[in-house]
């Protein structure tokens, strides 16, 4: 399916021309194609293309632009042309592609620590009834305080979740790496998360109760199993629809923006701890309103 999206696109510059010139050589063509070419290697992720969700779309390009090592800006300038063609064309969900979005403008929407808040709180009232709330509030920790992606959060072992058995411990890490569940953009994104730091007290309380609760109805060590698993003690993780479409939604009710998708969670964090990096006191350039809940309670980790 994605062949025939990109020979559809050829098609179309063919015929109407790109977006500097109304006429293009087939070697132009064929110079464009190539430059998103790497899609081919993500053709299974395409079995349906046009059933594929906004952050489907946007981990196979995150996933390209980070094993490109020159010629980024031709290649980031041809996925943001395809994919506004399949836009346009078959209806697909807009995405930011090199953090530039269809529009040109960079894609850099924020949810609030006090937005933040207000959407962990449904989930918590929500996980009374709802079988699926509970791992929903733990995905938007892992990808608000931590910067996870889709893949990246639901796919995550027992075994990545390092030092959570013993809650005297002061390092407890989350081991961001592959696994058959979860890729992440490439192999330098492997990386080691602080969870004492990025994460408040109760939110790693909850973290911790979760992994005990399905710990303890598995035989044998659970290292490689999934702590998202849909049967607990299996290998593989819940559908991602039972989880990010849900939590999608939410999203943009408690905000009022119905473009807010999973990913922006990523921008979200790396925006506040680059605040909380320059900081010369706890809290010193987020204002009071984002940082405190509407009862004045503080909603960011590590300020003492």
């Amino acid at each position: 399916p994605i062949l025939q999206l990109m020979g559809h696109w050829a098609i179309d510059l063919a015929r109407y021309g790109g977006r500097k010139k109304d006429k293009l050589l087939a070697d132009t063509i064929a110079t464009y194609l190539s430059r998103i070419s790497p899609l081919l290697d993500h053709a299974d992720a395409f079995s349906d293309p046009f059933l594929l969700d906004a952050d489907s779309w946007q981990d196979v390009y995150d996933n390209i632009l980070g094993r490109t090592h020159g010629g980024i800006s031709n290649r980031i300038s041809a996925l943001n042309d395809f994919h506004q063609f399949v836009e346009r064309t078959y209806g697909i969900p807009p995405v930011d592609i090199g953090g530039i979005s269809g529009q040109a403008r960079v894609d850099a929407r924020l949810l609030s620590p006090r937005e933040y808040y207000r959407v962990k709180g449904v989930l918590k009232a929500r996980a009374r009834t709802d079988r699926w709330a509970s791992v929903q509030e733990l995905v938007l920790i892992l990808g608000y305080r931590c910067g996870l992606r889709r893949n990246e959060a639901l796919g995550r072992l027992f075994a990545d979740f390092a030092g959570i058995d013993y809650p005297l411990l002061d390092d407890v890490q989350l081991l961001v790496r592959p696994n058959k569940n979860g890729r992440i953009k490439t192999e330098a994104g492997t990386r080691t998360l602080p969870l004492r730091i990025l994460l408040t007290e109760e939110e790693l309380n909850r973290l911790e109760g979760f992994c005990a609760d399905r710990r303890q109805l598995i035989s044998g060590n659970p290292g490689m199993r999934s702590i998202f698993a849909e049967e607990v003690g299996g290998y593989r993780a819940m559908p991602q629809a039972q989880i990010f479409d849900p939590l999608t939604r939410l999203v943009n009710e408690v905000t009022g923006d119905g473009t807010f998708r999973f990913h922006h969670l990523r921008h979200s964090f790396v925006s506040l701890v680059f605040l909380r990096l320059i900081e010369n006191w706890p809290g010193e350039h987020i204002p009071a309103e984002w940082r405190q809940d509407e009862e004045g309670k503080n909603c960011l980790p590590s300020m003492d």
